[in-house]
């Protein structure tokens, strides 16, 4: 007779919140560890300088709809380049970089403050509101 309190097939049992934040974070580690392995444009590299440009203008206006067009003005050069710019310095396209960005910020909020995260201003500039409550 098979013992009563033997755990259920795993794949049957849904995980609990805490298993998937310890998920999430073993995964941020991974990445972490991933990007300090890979080569890096050196700080006075022009890559980095443009790289450095694009960060600026992503971080200051992360709650504000933002399009390639736009960071292509302010940044002065090809989206296509600032796109390989950023690949070679943070190993992540524009769009990578503020979509995390944006979580990043939305997490501080919900840890700092008791505004729900529907009324955030990272989520209300997103219009795909789904990855950042998956990500949440």
């Amino acid at each position: 007779m098979a013992n009563q309190w033997t755990r259920p097939n795993a794949l049957s049992v849904k995980p609990f919140a805490t298993d998937r934040f310890k998920q999430q974070t073993l995964f941020q580690q991974i990445l972490d560890h991933l990007m300090k392995d890979e080569p890096r444009a050196d700080a006075g590299s022009h890559h980095f300088h443009i790289a450095e440009k694009a960060v600026t203008y992503l971080r200051s206006r992360y709650a504000e709809p933002i399009s390639y067009a736009a960071l292509s003005e302010a940044v002065h050069y090809h989206p296509n380049y600032i796109a390989r710019c950023m690949k070679t310095v943070y190993g992540c396209t524009p769009l990578e970089y503020l979509t995390f960005f944006r979580i990043e910020q939305a997490r501080r909020r919900l840890i700092h403050t008791e505004e729900p995260v529907s009324q955030s201003p990272s989520s209300a500039a997103s219009d795909r509101q789904h990855i950042l409550f998956d990500a949440l």
